[in-house]
């Protein structure tokens, strides 16, 4: 077999033969990078896209592949009534007017379109079932078939077979300005470790939040946070939002505690709630063996909060064989997490009290609770409104707790996208963020959210600068 030699390979790597200018330069490979540097490409651009790892996808192949997307025809076909204006004034509403309305209504106007063109790039979402989320008694729960791991690699593919140069390796963490403040480039370091300068017509950074950046948690959410475990993408520390800050940018939604209710404790990655929210699973305590919550209330202000303030060091999120049979995009994460570890089965409630240290009597009583809920015999004592199927053996069983998986504060962004400052400026005319680096509409977070947002954003923003161009 061919191999590259040394020398080359340092030279594919470092890319220094390699033109550094772009009509568009988009820093950060996640979904909303992925979409940007696609939609521009297949509308002419030339795109340059940086990413700091050795592979794209960000916090997006964490998920488990739900948009939260309304007034489509995928749920016309499910006899869903729903539409784009009932579903921006539902996120207006939810978030209690603290979301951003261009951007609602950015997502809420997209969302078919965003079918559309994933569809036509070979993603396909589940056309049987479409997810209640969050707040809401419209299902707008649109998952990815068969799974986000798939989604992901096809729009990656198809992204380079649309020409977009992709720098993998690429630690950005400087803006560029002359010296009228007017964006020119990026400046960040290479595989190498080498300084390395990219500038470019207009400038995207998609390059995520600030989760992975203890110092940035406790200056915006306080001492409380101090330590609070990390279960994101890695390197997502915020350096693209303080290089914005330092040219003037201004910050939106900043002390929104987003914690996560359930990021594995030993490996700590993030766990996908869908499995205690749609799928039937439930949490409770380490120390007393019963519920605490209504599983289903929004990730911060419900069940992580109440988490937090319990101050259990872990807790048990428990589901049977049937979450399984819920989706094809569950069934993956699931499998996954088999595969990793993090899953122990247990074949009666006998066997899973005395592994867990709780006592038997108390967790045969709360799953009865449960079971007793599902067959219609009593309300949940939380609140709940929505299970799957009643839990019985086996049983799996993860140890979760508190942590961060993404952030919800980000830049400020105008109408256009484009970073602006405290007084609604722009930073520089061809600066624009876009995904979880911007502030704004993630705040009151929804599940699904995220990748809409994302996902949308990139489509609207790369189609917007290629037009430019």
């Amino acid at each position: 077999m061919w191999r590259r030699s040394p020398r080359q390979w340092f030279r594919k790597k470092t890319y220094a033969d390699q033109t550094h200018d772009a009509e568009i330069l988009i820093v950060g490979g996640g979904l909303s990078g992925i979409t940007a540097a696609l939609s521009a490409a297949q509308n002419g651009a030339q795109v340059i896209l940086l990413e700091q790892k050795e592979y794209l996808g960000g916090n997006s192949v964490l998920s488990t592949g739900d948009f939260l997307l309304g007034g489509t025809s995928l749920q016309a076909a499910q006899g869903i009534e729903d539409n784009a204006d009932d579903f921006y004034q539902w996120q207006i509403d939810d978030s209690e007017g603290q979301k951003d309305p261009h951007q609602c209504r950015m997502i809420a106007d997209n969302g078919q379109t965003l079918i559309d063109w994933f569809e036509s790039l070979g993603v396909h979402y589940n056309t049987t079932k479409i997810d209640k989320t969050d707040g809401s008694d419209v299902a707008r729960g649109h998952a990815v078939s068969p799974n986000i791991a798939t989604a992901v690699s096809t729009l990656i593919e198809a992204m380079e077979k649309a020409g977009v140069d992709i720098r993998y390796q690429t630690r950005v963490d400087t803006l560029l300005a002359d010296d009228e403040g007017h964006v020119t480039g990026v400046s960040g370091t290479n595989a190498a470790g080498e300084r390395v300068d990219y500038t470019g017509e207009n400038i995207v950074l998609a390059s995520g939040g600030w989760g992975d950046n203890n110092e940035m948690i406790v200056k915006y959410w306080g001492a409380d946070y101090d330590g609070l475990v990390y279960g994101g993408s890695k390197g997502m520390d915020g350096a693209m939002l303080n290089a914005a800050l330092d040219l003037g940018a201004g910050l939106i939604d900043m002390d929104d505690k987003h914690v996560d209710a359930t990021l594995e404790v030993n490996k700590h990655i993030t766990v996908t709630t869908n499995i205690v929210r749609n799928c039937g699973g439930i949490l409770i305590r380490q120390s007393t063996g019963r519920r605490f919550c209504d599983e289903q209330a929004s990730h911060s202000e419900v069940a992580s909060k109440v988490m937090h303030e319990l101050g259990d060091p872990y807790y048990y999120e428990i589901f049977d064989s049937h979450a399984v049979e819920y989706n094809e995009s569950v069934a993956y994460k699931i499998n996954s997490y088999q595969n990793m570890g993090l899953m122990v089965e247990y074949d009666s409630i006998v066997a899973m009290a005395k592994d867990l240290d709780v006592d038997e009597a108390v967790l045969t009583e709360t799953i009865e609770k449960v079971n007793a809920t599902v067959r219609g015999e009593t309300e949940d004592e939380f609140g709940r409104e929505r299970f799957f199927q009643e839990l019985e053996a086996p049983y799996y069983v993860m140890k979760v707790a508190n942590g961060v998986a993404c952030t919800t504060g980000g830049l400020r962004v105008n109408d256009a996208l484009q970073v602006v400052r405290e007084d609604g400026t722009p930073v520089s005319d061809n600066l624009y963020a876009i995904g979880e680096i911007a502030g704004g509409y993630l705040v009151k977070y929804i599940g699904g959210s995220s990748l809409s947002h994302s996902a949308i954003g990139g489509m609207v923003l790369g189609r917007q600068l290629a037009a430019q161009e």
